[in-house]
């Protein structure tokens, strides 16, 4: 019989502590306690934890802020969706998202007015060996990758000790017992380079919510919203990050940026895009193994084929938008990477970028992966899994493929 990963994930009962705080959540809500993840309640929380009240500044866009939030607490009444942990973990994922706009809009313009280029940002479909390419080119000497803390709580508090970092730490550690299969399908750690997509949030225009969590509603909604004014509020979180260190040149990374390149083209003119190219039937069965541990503890009503049908629309509109933004792009602001150059040879791989950039080529940025990466379990995944079959996944993305980029 094949091996599936998903029927494996699905063999493993919950963690007690997951299930302790679903029974006290049920009993919360069944006494009409539990806290509300309303816009007016998450609003009312987020201005009293900051002592703040202003929420739009001169690069949001207030409307699709209104709209995103209305969206993000409409989705979490929907039937069979989040259980108490995952209710639980929204609500700290929008109070964090809520409290960073209002200290992002009420903090003073940044230092520097400009990046210090070029800035290498990676983009692809997920699963298509972006995080691997993102952790060598921040290697080289003179770079900064943003770790996991610090995209996920980006500006400091304006008053009292510091613990953005300690809270990651935590967070990731409880969320790794819940499912200890995502250090192989997705190995991070706080001080990790990771996606920078968490910059997006406090826009409420950003991947991170149906990544996380299964919100069908925002999912398709995000696709149509209008993104412009969220990566304005992106570079301003860049120009913060660029003005603690002038001299190092910021290498970023998050696949979804591949939908919108338009976008943060136009927002982020200092940037070169690498952009990675692997087949969809890989990528869209990888992603889908990843969403169903991400997604699994925090709901009690997983399925398996939405999941499917999910990853394979989301490929198919990031693919689709980052077709209209390659056309607009000239020639040195992309790069394209096959993902079996990649992984055959890293070393070339990133040579040629940097070439490309006009940057040097070094050791220590063409290093091959370390070797604790190397002794991690397979992650395994099949398209049969969620619903899928290569053919359709095929037939769905074949029009869609960049020219001359045939990833296999």
């Amino acid at each position: 019989m094949a091996w599936s990963g998903y029927s494996a994930f699905m063999s493993r009962r919950s963690p007690l502590a997951a299930r302790l705080i679903n029974r006290a959540s049920r009993a919360a809500q069944a006494m009409g306690v539990a806290p509300p993840i309303t816009p007016s309640a998450l609003r009312t929380q987020a201005e009293r934890a900051t002592g703040l009240q202003r929420w739009h500044g001169p690069q949001d866009d207030a409307d699709t802020f209104e709209a995103g939030l209305e969206v993000l607490c409409g989705a979490v009444g929907a039937p069979s969706t989040l259980n108490g942990l995952g209710r639980l973990a929204l609500h700290m994922h929008l109070f964090r998202a809520l409290s960073t706009r209002l200290r992002r809009v009420a903090a003073p313009a940044p230092s520097v007015a400009s990046l210090t280029g070029p800035v290498l940002v990676v983009v692809g479909l997920p699963r298509s060996g972006t995080t691997l390419l993102h952790r060598l080119l921040a290697r080289a000497p003179g770079t900064r990758a943003l770790a996991l803390w610090e995209v996920q709580h980006p500006i400091p508090p304006m008053r009292g000790p510091d613990r953005r970092r300690k809270r990651t730490v935590r967070q990731l550690e409880l969320l790794h017992r819940m499912s200890p299969e995502l250090e192989h399908k997705h190995s991070t750690a706080a001080d990790a380079p990771e996606e920078c997509f968490f910059l997006l949030d406090d826009a409420l225009v950003s991947p991170s919510f149906p990544l996380l969590f299964p919100l069908e509603a925002y999912r398709t909604w995000r696709h149509e919203a209008s993104v412009e004014a969220a990566y304005r509020a992106y570079r301003w979180h860049l120009l913060r990050f660029q003005s603690e260190t002038p001299s190092q040149r910021l290498v970023l990374k998050a696949p979804g940026h591949a939908e919108h390149l338009s976008a943060i083209a136009q927002a982020v003119p200092e940037a070169v895009f690498v952009h990675t190219h692997r087949s969809p039937v890989a990528t869209v069965a990888s992603r889908a193994s990843l969403l169903s541990s991400l997604h699994g503890r925090f709901t009690d009503h997983l399925d398996a084929e939405a999941i499917g049908r999910a990853s394979l629309d989301d490929a198919v509109a990031l693919l689709r938008g980052s077709l209209r933004g390659r056309a607009m792009l000239p020639p040195e602001r992309l790069i394209d990477v096959r993902y079996k150059d990649l992984v055959a040879n890293p070393a070339a791989v990133v040579a040629r970028i940097h070439a490309h950039a006009g940057l040097p080529s070094t050791v220590e940025s063409s290093a091959p992966p370390d070797e604790e990466a190397r002794r991690q379990p397979v992650h395994r995944y099949r398209p049969e899994d969620f619903g899928l079959t290569a053919a359709a996944i095929e037939a769905a993305c074949a029009s869609l493929v960049p020219a001359g980029m045939s990833p296999e």
